[in-house]
């Protein structure tokens, strides 16, 4: 019971250290989050270095919240797995010669 209490307690914890985001939407399309990061470029520069700052962007159907960040851990999985999609693939090998060999 203590466990799940504090496990509780964790997550509350953590959920109350950011404030909610505003609602994207069209009025405020393009606008970064926090709001301090849009009036003060020092700000802006600051939250971008840790990672905390968002932008309101429009996808396929409707407006998010998206980080201007990204961990490069992210990014060097992302270009493992694009090279080993990408890889050509080798043909099947048919030995058509032994065929029409035997065919004859």
């Amino acid at each position: 019971m203590r466990v799940i209490l504090g496990c509780l307690l964790a997550v509350s914890l953590a959920f109350a250290a950011h404030p909610p985001r505003s609602a994207c939407s069209k009025q405020t399309h393009g606008r970064l989050w926090p709001d301090q990061a849009n009036a003060n470029r020092s700000a802006a520069l600051q939250l971008m270095r840790s990672g905390e700052v968002y932008l309101c962007s429009y996808g396929r159907l409707h407006y998010r919240w998206e980080p201007l960040a990204t961990d490069i851990k992210t990014l060097e999985a992302a270009h493992l797995h694009a090279k080993t999609d990408d890889a050509p693939k080798p043909p099947l090998a048919h030995n058509t010669a032994g065929e029409s060999a035997e065919n004859q």
